[in-house]
């Protein structure tokens, strides 16, 4: 496995740092492996050390309530052509924001349950 130079990363975005890691498939702590810091950290070594526990947070970081409660009542995008909210996806998708993927999938299945059960007790008790 070849080392990496943090030079490289110094004058990326934190955007493009989460991109490289989503492309290369590799966590935060792999890549500080990786690009082997030393003992004796430099200025420049310390801004990437915190852009890069920028970028972990960022990719980690859960949906908020407001898109939560979105997702659960419009899930999977139902009403795109009413709102921006659905952009967000698009977003999370180019960005790499792994949680956020995630609790939008898991969500929207909830809102589709959700559907489905009221629509069935709606017929059960319509009768």
């Amino acid at each position: 496995m070849d080392s990496l130079h943090t030079s490289y990363f110094n004058d990326k975005s934190v955007e493009q740092i989460i991109d490289y890691l989503v492309k290369k498939k590799m966590t935060v702590d792999e890549l500080k492996i990786r690009l082997k810091f030393s003992n004796a950290h430099t200025i420049d070594d310390e801004k990437l050390i915190q852009k890069l526990s920028f970028a972990e947070k960022r990719m980690n970081e859960p949906l908020e309530l407001s898109l939560k409660l979105f997702y659960l009542f419009f899930p999977f995008g139902i009403v795109n052509f009413l709102s921006n909210e659905d952009d967000n996806y698009k977003r999370f998708s180019q960005l790499g924001y792994i949680k956020k993927i995630r609790s939008y999938n898991i969500i929207s299945l909830f809102g589709v349950l959700l559907y489905t059960i009221g629509g069935l007790l709606h017929m059960y008790f319509s009768k």
